[in-house]
């Protein structure tokens, strides 16, 4: 069974600019694990959820290891380098959270995003 990494938007504007490109940065990094992106699933009708920050939620079929973290550190640097483009200029930016899934659906790790992201400067 060969390695995967499923992308999954919380919301439907989450991370909307820049999945492409989390996705391409997640292929290159390890081309031979298969990438997937999912849409995000609609609420329930007569169902309300809002939340402030943008969740990304990624799931991986293997845990640990150099794939791992090479896969890891590419998506969390992607998000973070969208969100100097597209959410730091504003005036109240929407945080971004990325959280990493493994196959038996326990968190492997919560990344703060934008917190990264101020922390290079």
């Amino acid at each position: 069974m060969s390695e995967t990494v499923l992308l999954s938007p919380r919301g439907r504007g989450d991370f909307r600019e820049d999945l492409d490109d989390i996705a391409a940065a997640a292929r290159e990094a390890a081309p031979d694990v298969e990438v997937t992106v999912e849409e995000p699933t609609s609420m329930e009708a007569g169902k309300r959820g809002v939340v402030w920050g943008e969740v990304l939620n990624v799931t991986l079929s293997f845990t640990g290891g150099y794939l791992f973290g090479k896969v890891m550190d590419a998506i969390v640097d992607k998000a973070s380098d969208g969100w100097r483009t597209h959410n730091k200029p504003k005036p109240r930016p929407r945080p971004r959270f990325v959280n990493f899934y493994g196959p038996d659906g326990e968190v492997l790790r919560q990344v703060e995003v934008h917190k990264e992201a101020d922390d290079d400067e």
